[in-house]
């Protein structure tokens, strides 16, 4: 077999196939030149490179010329059943077809697309579904492929499309064994979808050896399998999956941290949702006597389907830390769930509470529920979080924030903190709005008497009548006192949204993290009492203004100056 380009060295097998072709065609037109000559397909060899009986264009005669070198003479086909009785009567025997339509050339499989008088065209078996231009031409002059002109391949050919064995080939399939590991970690670990994707990534796509093709789950089929099987795992709810393993448990232990977990009917017909996490080593702190309670709520830290976080932190004498020791969700700030609150944290620890003080928010259904569920202790507001309540006030009336700095300084508004409970209504306010109108007036700051009036006005209807000075006046106390009670609230509140970060995590994220900072607190009071850390040495201070002396009369309260 020759072929027209010498340096191509394609193994072709239908070349003598359309030699002997072209060569019995020139029999039949000599033998039959007065008139048309009718092959039929199907009593042809299959190896035959001309066109079947259903193709539309076919040679029907050649003209006198070189055996070598026919010239193909075209006419029309006899389609009666007698012209073509004829024709097979004096039509020389065809060899049986095979194939005649497809040619295999290094792995790629040609379909016959056209036939004419100088040649015969073949294209890509699959130009259609892979767009491959490739073609490839039999010249009937020179009887033989023009590997020269041909067109490449751009598809994929079967042999390379279908591997009997991929380990062979340089090919590792992970499918399986990461849909496992997807599966366990998405129902062991409290982890993100994107950081398990992380894991298994680096898992399994990093090849062992060089030159090898691993075959896995891509990152949308991660993300997508671990949604799946933690609604499988922990259903539909996403409450539910507070209760079962890894996010029911300490960390690395069998020990409860979820202490509690309720449910139940308001007034409104709604449901109220409290679920409270402690670390089991550090109940034993409430179960003393004479103990300073702290109970604070938080917002910034709060997942989107609850309305607070109330911290109930304890100072631990022996160690002298503030030990943060429940993490409370709760729905609403109701009375009522203050109230359940406080009874399901006592029963978590096993028996009543007993503090000597307690410090809480100025939240009146707060208060009234801690005076109700401890009416021996005497509860404290903290400063910080009154000034914090009196800027938000001042902000919601639209006072200009150098107004607002103005009175926030030392020794304003904080002043009617720390005198005589009984002068802070009026000597103590006028005295208060005094001194911020003669600042601003020193400082250039324009003062809004308008939008003073209204602030007060919430003044006096919060500060004076819903939560009296009992709750946020500290006279009379020493200053270690205020300190102790008042720094730990302000401490721990930038700790947890140092923790958190960013605002409204998910739940889980929540729970791992209320969950870590238990349990560092656990490490390290064992630290202390080991001797392997020092207890903190800080002196508590609480920065104080000094009080101002303010006439018993009311008509005289108004004349102290800055």
């Amino acid at each position: 077999m020759t072929s027209g380009d010498e340096g191509v060295g394609v193994d072709v097998a239908l070349n003598e196939v359309d030699v002997a072709s072209v060569r019995a065609y020139s029999d039949v037109a000599a033998a039959h030149a007065d008139g048309p000559v009718e092959v039929e397909a199907d009593s042809c060899s299959e190896t035959e490179a001309f066109p079947s009986s259903e193709e539309s264009a076919l040679l029907s005669g050649m003209s006198d010329g070189d055996g070598d070198s026919p010239h193909l003479v075209s006419s029309k086909r006899q389609r009666s059943d007698s012209a073509s009785s004829a024709s097979r009567a004096d039509t020389p025997a065809c060899k049986k077809r095979d194939g005649s339509t497809k040619l295999y050339i290094n792995g790629y499989e040609f379909t016959r697309a056209t036939v004419t008088q100088v040649k015969i065209s073949y294209r890509c078996s699959y130009y259609r579904s892979q767009s491959c231009k490739a073609k490839l031409e039999f010249i009937a002059a020179i009887m033989d492929y023009d590997f020269a002109n041909s067109i490449p391949h751009t598809c994929v050919p079967p042999s390379l499309r279908t591997l009997p064995d991929r380990e062979e080939a340089g090919v590792r399939d992970v499918t399986v064994a990461m849909k496992s590991e997807v599966d366990k970690l998405a129902t062991t670990t409290v982890a993100t979808p994107l950081q398990i994707w992380d894991e298994v990534r680096a898992k399994y796509y990093t090849p062992a050896e060089a030159n090898t093709v691993v075959r896995g789950m891509a990152r949308g089929q991660v993300i997508k399998r671990v949604h799946h099987a933690r609604a499988l795992h922990y259903g539909a709810d996403v409450h539910g999956r507070v209760e079962v393993p890894p996010l029911v448990n300490v960390k690395n232990t069998g020990m409860l941290f979820l202490q509690f977990h309720h449910v139940w009917g308001n007034t409104n017909n709604e449901l109220d949702r409290v679920v409270g996490w402690a670390n089991p080593s550090l109940l034993n702190l409430l179960r003393y006597e004479n103990i300073t309670l702290f109970v604070d709520g938080t917002f910034r830290c709060v997942p989107d389907t609850f309305g607070q976080c109330v911290v109930v932190m304890v100072y631990d004498r022996g160690t002298k830390l503030y030990i943060p020791v429940f993490f409370v969700l709760c729905t609403s700030k109701s009375y009522d769930t203050y109230w359940n609150l406080l009874q399901f944290v006592s029963n978590a620890c096993g028996e009543p509470i007993k503090p000597k003080e307690v410090v809480c928010d100025f939240e009146s259904a707060l208060i009234n529920a801690a005076s109700d569920w401890f009416p021996q202790a005497a509860i404290i507001g903290c400063l910080f979080h009154f000034k914090q309540a009196c800027k938000r006030r001042m902000l919601k009336y639209r006072l200009h924030k150098d107004q607002v700095k103005v009175a926030m300084l030392p020794g304003f508004l904080d002043m009617l903190t720390v005198i005589d409970k009984s002068k802070i209504s009026p000597q103590g306010i006028d005295w208060v709005k005094n001194a911020i109108q003669e600042r601003c007036k020193k400082d250039n700051i324009t003062y809004s008497s308008t939008k003073w009036t209204s602030f007060w006005k919430y003044f006096e209807r919060t500060w004076l009548k819903l939560l009296p000075p009992k709750f946020w006046n500290v006279h009379g106390y020493s200053k270690s006192v205020v300190a102790r009670t008042n720094n730990p609230l302000e401490r721990f509140n930038r700790e947890l949204n140092a923790a958190f970060g960013t605002p409204h995590p998910s739940l889980p994220r929540f729970i791992q993290t209320v969950e870590d900072i238990s349990r560092r607190r656990v490490q390290l009071r064992n630290d202390i009492s080991l001797g392997r850390a020092k207890p903190p040495n800080r002196a508590e201070r609480y920065e104080l203004p000094c009080p101002v002396e303010l006439s018993d009369r009311v008509d005289e309260g108004a004349e102290a100056v800055v």
